[in-house]
């Protein structure tokens, strides 16, 4: 029995990987459970002992995707040395995740997707994401790397409304290369907040 689970988590475990694979490359909206059984080169009556519908998978797919989030920038948090070093570190490791996803992915969630990104993805950016960059600016102006007059609340709302529409390139985004819009977004956000400290650091640190 116990070997009987574990093979059945296998299972499961696959499908949600392939199902990532599918949905971040070409969307959510035009994979099909069909499209996902080819894949995987089983039958859509394997599949569907696994998951009732579509939405049960993107949920999990988001659900798994937000939790490996989490434990990757916790991580590169904890092994940077100081506010400005985080930041770096994670529009590097940011770029080099979002240029694997394809912007319809996000469009798709927001559009047909509302309660995964109402109650997982915005939980996820208002709880997680938020809290950490309000304790982040509190511990730069603590330290000396940003400005006194920097609000952490107002700096962390825009921080992930402008991330989010680079995310979904949003206001005709679409037609600049990722890599170039998270670059001059980190520049802009960053030369916005930095002391004078802070920019002699940032030097030191991007030479």
């Amino acid at each position: 029995m116990i070997y009987y689970m574990e093979d059945q988590e296998n299972i499961k475990n696959n499908i949600v990987a392939v199902s990532d694979r599918i949905f971040k490359l070409g969307g959510v909206r035009s994979a099909t459970m069909s499209d996902i059984a080819k894949e995987l080169g089983m039958s859509k009556k394997t599949l569907y002992q696994y998951f009732s519908n579509k939405e049960e998978i993107v949920e999990e797919v988001v659900r798994r995707s937000l939790d490996r989030d989490k434990e990757l920038f916790d991580r590169i948090w904890e092994e940077s040395e100081n506010p400005v070093e985080k930041i770096v570190r994670s529009f590097q490791k940011l770029t080099e995740m979002i240029k694997e996803v394809n912007p319809v992915f996000y469009s798709d969630l927001k559009k047909l997707y509302h309660n995964v990104d109402k109650e997982m993805i915005c939980c996820h950016k208002y709880e997680f994401v938020m809290e950490r960059i309000i304790k982040m600016l509190e511990d730069g102006k603590e330290q000396g790397y940003f400005r006194q007059d920097v609000s952490p609340e107002i700096v962390g709302r825009l921080h992930i409304e402008i991330s989010e529409l680079i995310f979904s390139r949003g206001a005709g985004l679409v037609e600049f290369d990722i890599t170039e819009l998270l670059y001059q977004y980190r520049e802009l956000f960053l030369f916005g907040i930095l002391s004078q400290k802070g920019r002699e650091y940032y030097k030191e640190l991007t030479n």
